[in-house]
């Protein structure tokens, strides 16, 4: 029950920051003039930082490496994101048409994001770590699909704690329950 009740809490920060940085950009377009970095929603706004190690790791691959990129963005973005905090940006990146060999192609991506994410962006780009294969995106990929079940799970076993839950409401919770049990365990 308190790992359901820490994911549920997570993914409610993701889902507030989310509606935070559209409201602003909401503010910017009705006001013209709006310094978006003097917004409350955004300069004092705790854990704005992207955490997930995978996340970051993603978007730097996306961003600058182009066999990385190729592979991955002629799929679809995967749809476990939305189970997940933190992947608007990797949605984001993923999605556009950017050109990781060519500096002015992703700069002008940047550009286009809020001032918040391109700090984010440039961030990750920057980042040392280990060198960015698609091998390892693979990787990073897999691990977000395990939290995004973890999620799942957590979600279910908080609504099967709710009271009066009908008996068929119950029993379809459980049968995925099992289900995401079964993928957890099918790696």
């Amino acid at each position: 029950m308190r790992n359901a009740a820490v994911s549920r809490d997570r993914i409610e920060k993701a889902q507030i920051r989310l509606e935070n940085i559209s409201r602003a950009r909401e503010n910017e377009a009705q006001k013209g003039t709006a310094d978006a970095n003097s917004s409350p929603e955004f300069g004092s706004e705790e854990g704005s930082e992207i955490t997930n190690r995978s996340i970051r790791m993603l978007c730097k691959a996306l961003l600058t490496d182009v066999t990385t990129r190729e592979t991955f963005t002629e799929h679809p973005v995967p749809e476990y994101f939305e189970f997940l905090g933190e992947t608007e940006l990797l949605t984001k990146i993923w999605r556009a048409s950017i050109d990781p060999s060519s500096p002015a192609s992703v700069n002008a991506f940047i550009g286009t994001l809020h001032p918040i994410e391109q700090n984010h962006a440039l961030r990750m780009m920057m980042e040392e770590g280990a060198n960015i294969t698609p091998e390892l995106a693979t990787e990073c990929l897999k691990k977000l699909k395990k939290l995004s079940v973890q999620n799942q799970i957590a979600g279910i076993k908080a609504k099967l704690g709710a009271p009066n839950l009908p008996p068929e409401a119950v029993l379809l919770l459980n049968k995925q329950l099992l289900d995401l049990r079964g993928q957890l365990h099918d790696r």
